[in-house]
């Protein structure tokens, strides 16, 4: 009995003759890797964390007024400054 023929679609023979060729120069590969390493770690410095997603909600979103609330009355109690009412004036 005749074994069938099996054809491999073409993109994956595209694929693995691409990747042999690749493959065939390891110096070149593991140069490209240091390169994009060095580059990606010469960024971090410049790397800024910001975790304040206040900034995201709407003005009048419940979560943001009693965020600003909050801080509003740890100033108060620390004395940072003085509020007062314009009309009593």
């Amino acid at each position: 009995m005749a074994r069938p023929i099996v054809h491999k679609p073409i993109f994956l023979y595209t694929y693995c003759t691409n990747m042999e060729k690749i493959l065939k120069h390891p110096a070149i590969v593991t140069g490209v890797i240091v390169v994009i390493t060095l580059f990606l770690g010469l960024q971090i410095p410049k790397v800024q964390l910001d975790n304040n997603n206040l900034r995201f909600l709407p003005e009048r979103h419940e979560a943001k007024i009693i965020a600003m609330l909050d801080i509003a009355y740890t100033h108060i109690r620390h004395g940072d400054f003085l509020l007062y009412n314009k009309t009593a004036i």
